[in-house]
């Protein structure tokens, strides 16, 4: 009977893909994330099953150089479940570096959300407690405060300054 198991979550785990973690973030469905990688981790009987799952998160790059986050904050709307932002924080759980890492046109995840405006001041609010960096300047110059204050966005205005945020940066840029 102990072989037969061990024969079954063999098999299982061969017929797994770690593309599924991707899929499971992509659908922004919070639950299915977490049924998915607990599913693997369960059901792997190798070390380091955790390692593969931070690594899958952190490599996965779409077709404009962005990770898993950026998706995230292109496509995927706050809900009064905030799903969107537990599945943000999860993630961020698994591979923290993605707060830092620029897309093709330099921008952050916290720029897309900054950019979507009232639309994801939640998801703003949750890159700010997770530690994304603020004063990072995209393709075009523009940080993430540059971007609420051109767009008239008060309210992620007053989050970023709160987080650390400094007009200085825009003065400075709007005065070349």
């Amino acid at each position: 009977l102990l072989s037969h198991s061990r024969r079954v979550l063999t098999s299982i785990s061969a017929t797994f893909s770690l593309d599924e973690v991707i899929s499971a973030v992509k659908s922004g469905d919070m639950m299915r994330f977490r049924r998915t990688t607990e599913y693997f981790l369960a059901h792997t009987n190798e070390d380091g099953s955790n390692n593969k799952i931070m690594s899958v998160i952190s490599n996965w790059r779409d077709e404009k150089g962005g990770t898993v986050l950026h998706w995230l904050c292109r496509n995927v709307r706050c809900t009064k479940a905030h799903s969107g932002d537990d599945l943000v924080h999860s993630v961020v759980k698994y591979a923290a570096e993605l707060l830092c890492i620029q897309d093709s046109q330099l921008k952050l995840p916290l720029h897309i959300a900054v950019e979507k405006g009232e639309v994801l001041v939640c998801r703003v609010l949750k890159l700010l407690q997770l530690g994304s960096p603020i004063c990072v300047r995209d393709r075009n110059g523009h940080a993430p405060l540059d971007i609420a204050y051109t767009y008239g966005n008060g309210s992620i205005v007053k989050l970023l300054l709160n987080s650390g945020a400094t007009f200085h940066e825009l003065l400075d840029s709007e005065e070349k």
